[in-house]
């Protein structure tokens, strides 16, 4: 397959002139480039919207990031054999195995989750803290997106 389309490039290239057949090369670079940065901007743009939803959470309900106690970011959020995993980066605060924690959806409301794991580099661990990243295995159904914030109020 690669051999042909090669080849079938090489054609292209003694029909044009090598002049045009460069600026087509150059040409669909640029574009593969363009559209890396569009998708990387699009992942951007989830994960400010989950900052704000979160924020938009905290200022209805009266309040502040100092009156959460767990602050964790998802990173990725998969399903394997069943079970629901997330994994990113505590921001604030420690979990435990057991552990119920919320997250918002994108209107607004408020979904419960519970840690039946917690994993750091294939370890099972009981508990993690402030700036561990990590691996949980949760009990929800619900999507999780990337950005999302989970947390625990005080």
């Amino acid at each position: 397959m690669t051999k042909s389309f090669f080849n079938f490039i090489l054609l292209i290239g003694d029909y044009v002139g090598i002049e045009l057949y460069i600026g087509i090369i150059v040409l669909v670079v640029f574009l593969l480039i363009i559209f890396r940065v569009l998708k990387t901007k699009n992942n951007n743009n989830t994960i400010t919207d989950n900052k704000a939803t979160f924020t938009l959470y905290l200022n209805n309900n009266g309040l502040s990031e100092n009156d959460v106690d767990v602050i964790f970011i998802v990173e990725d959020c998969f399903k394997v054999s069943g079970r629901n995993l997330v994994t990113g980066a505590i921001i604030k605060g420690s979990i435990n195995v057991g552990d119920t924690l919320k997250y918002t959806n994108k209107d607004g409301s408020i979904i419960e989750t519970t840690i039946l794991g917690i994993e750091k580099f294939r370890q099972r661990l009981q508990t993690a803290n402030t700036g561990d990243n990590i691996g949980m295995e949760i009990n929800n159904s619900e999507k999780i997106n990337k950005g999302t914030y989970l947390f625990r109020k005080i």
